[in-house]
């Protein structure tokens, strides 16, 4: 909390800086803003990270237009915001508009769309719509792995987050069976292969797989 407050500050002061010296119409106290905003955020305080979240849009939509890709990632913002403050369908709205923005300007197979799907997924899973949030982490997947590959960490990320739907949904072993596919394709010491093997014990601890024992707790 120390930390995050102290982060706070600095935040603060720079924004005070960018302000005087760009004013407040520019996208370097855009950015300040949005920084202002993730340290709110991390304290807890959501109405205040709204705030400053919103302010950082304006400025943005105002100078760099509606059809840009750091608008988006206001829009982006505003939505993860929401959706931590329990504000479901408010986070929805956000991510629609930004999944408009970055269809319009880089078509419908794109990294971007990939990330704004995912968080719309993120939205309904945790409101408790498994079944559309695998829809929409299906499809981060496909996208991930047709630009990324199958060994990046983003791909590995939409890996997780599919996972956990499935077994959430009662298909424990098509769960569990996308995880073992993925650690036989991922390298050894890596940080993807080090996540997929923590990933495959936290199945195995929630959703138990018929037949197999389970990992011994944690002392």
């Amino acid at each position: 909390m120390g930390d995050a407050k102290t982060a706070l500050e600095y935040h603060l002061r720079a924004l005070a800086i960018w302000q005087e010296l760009q004013g407040e119409k520019h996208i370097d106290t855009a950015l300040a803003l949005d920084n202002v905003s993730g340290s709110y955020r991390s304290l807890g305080d959501m109405q205040l990270a709204l705030e400053f979240a919103a302010k950082a849009f304006s400025v943005r939509e105002e100078v760099l237009g509606l059809l840009h890709p750091d608008t988006a990632s206001s829009l982006t913002q505003l939505g993860n915001i929401h959706g931590k403050a329990g504000g479901f369908d408010e986070a929805l709205a956000y991510h629609r508009r930004a999944l408009a923005i970055v269809d319009q300007l880089f078509g419908r197979r794109n990294i971007p769309r990939s990330f704004v799907v995912k968080n719309i997924g993120t939205v309904h899973f945790d409101r408790g719509h498994v079944g559309e949030a695998l829809r929409n982490f299906e499809e981060a997947l496909e996208i991930r792995r047709e630009l990324f590959g199958d060994a990046h960490p983003e791909t590995v990320v939409s890996v997780i987050d599919c996972a956990w739907s499935l077994c959430h949904l009662g298909r424990v072993h098509a769960g569990h069976q996308m995880t073992e596919d993925w650690l036989r394709k991922t390298a050894h010491g890596t940080p993807q292969h080090s996540r997929l093997k923590e990933t495959q014990r936290d199945l195995q601890r929630k959703f138990p797989r018929p037949g197999f024992r389970q990992p011994p707790r944690s002392r």
